[in-house]
């Protein structure tokens, strides 16, 4: 049941010091090098050793073949770039290659660079025109510099295009998880909806790095702030008590978020802070994100607006039963008060109720309107 004194609520002290936590590094970019020739993969590797694009680095992946490359992309379905060599175990093996990533596996993100030596096995009108790549370049050509040039616009390509593809999904997540995730009346049904939700928001491949968000929801329970909701890194401290267990790091966050009043943004981290009917304070913590810009904060931003309504609706909804719980068992007292011997009879009769609905197999719903109807049945 709800606690519903004030003053029995935990609160963070506001002399506590809050502590910054240094910037976690991104992750890296995964270039895969497609190509028969050792030389070939020795020599991009030598040259890319030290690149960087937006303070990340690469990783290299290498394939000798297109058995190899295609075992790879099933290994990483995050590749962003492809050096791809057209004439391996075959004349076309590149040319197959590019057909099968994106007709059989629909990887459509991924930037193609087609690499030969042998123009004339592949004429570059006919490449471009046929085939989806996204650059086409002779060895003989690709100079350290042009090398550079053609591996920047390629990743800035799969950035943008990873964007929008995110931004969509984040944007669908919403729109349909939004007119049933703010009907539940449960509190915890509520809070793992929200953890569910939120994670889907910023999870777009399955070997990306947001899969590995981890998120908690701590909610003001028994004049204690205990954890009803956890997944990821979190799922241990599920049902204790925040202040006694969390990791430091997430309760200088949250002491942080109650002092401001607000919830609280970074580059791998959300708090969010809501504030229900005015002195119950509720967190949702996800740690481990990884937001790339304005964009990732607003869709979180949008997701997240009407939380805070959604933790008053339940809260003022659990006021509400437990009141009509309490005149309902007050009526069937006031009943059963003309004999002593049955003073707690209307109480047992709910409780057998509820068992026997659960024995029988009823849903929760039904179980809770029997239990609840139960005490009137001689009225």
């Amino acid at each position: 049941m709800l606690n519903d004194e004030k003053d029995d609520l935990i609160k963070f002290s506001s002399e506590d010091e809050v502590i910054e936590e240094p910037e976690k590094p991104g992750r890296r970019w995964k270039v895969l090098v497609v190509d028969d020739d050792q030389l070939v993969h020795n020599t991009t590797k030598l040259v890319l050793t030290d690149f960087k694009f937006e303070d990340r680095r690469i990783e290299l992946l290498h394939a000798y073949s297109s058995i190899e490359a295609k075992k790879v992309l099933k290994e990483h379905n995050d590749v962003a770039v492809i050096f791809l060599d057209v004439v391996m175990e075959t004349e076309d093996s590149g040319l197959r290659m590019v057909k099968y990533i994106r007709e059989d596996i629909k990887n459509s993100l991924v930037r193609i660079i087609l690499r030969t030596g042998q123009p004339g096995q592949a004429p570059e009108e006919k490449v471009i025109v046929d085939y989806d790549i996204n650059d086409y370049k002779t060895k003989t050509e690709l100079t350290v510099q042009k090398l550079y040039t053609s591996l920047i616009s390629a990743l800035r390509s799969y950035r943008d295009l990873i964007k929008i593809e995110r931004n969509r999904r984040g944007l669908k997540h919403i729109i349909t998880s939004s007119s049933t995730l703010f009907e539940t009346t449960s509190l915890r049904r509520f809070t793992y909806g929200l953890l569910t939700q939120l994670s889907a928001l910023f999870e777009y491949e399955e070997e990306a790095y947001y899969h590995r968000t981890s998120g908690l929801a701590a909610v003001e329970q028994m004049g204690s702030l205990t954890i009803i909701a956890a997944n990821g890194d979190y799922s241990n401290y599920l049902g204790q008590e925040a202040e006694q267990d969390l990791p430091y790091r997430i309760l200088n966050l949250m002491k942080q978020a109650s002092k401001e009043k607000r919830s609280l943004y970074g580059q791998d981290y959300f708090v969010g802070y809501y504030n229900s009917l005015g002195y119950i304070e509720n967190f949702i913590i996800f740690d481990h994100l990884y937001m790339t810009d304005e964009v990732d904060r607003e869709l979180l931003e949008m997701f997240s607006s009407n939380i805070s309504i959604a933790f008053d609706n339940i809260y003022l909804n659990h006021k509400i039963v437990n009141t009509q719980k309490e005149i309902i068992m007050r009526l069937g007292e006031v009943v059963e008060s003309r004999s002593h011997e049955t003073g707690s009879h209307v109480k047992r009769v709910s409780a057998y109720t509820e068992l026997m609905c659960k024995l029988l197999g009823f849903d929760e719903n039904k179980c809770n309107s029997m239990k609840l109807t139960a005490p009137l049945h001689d009225i």
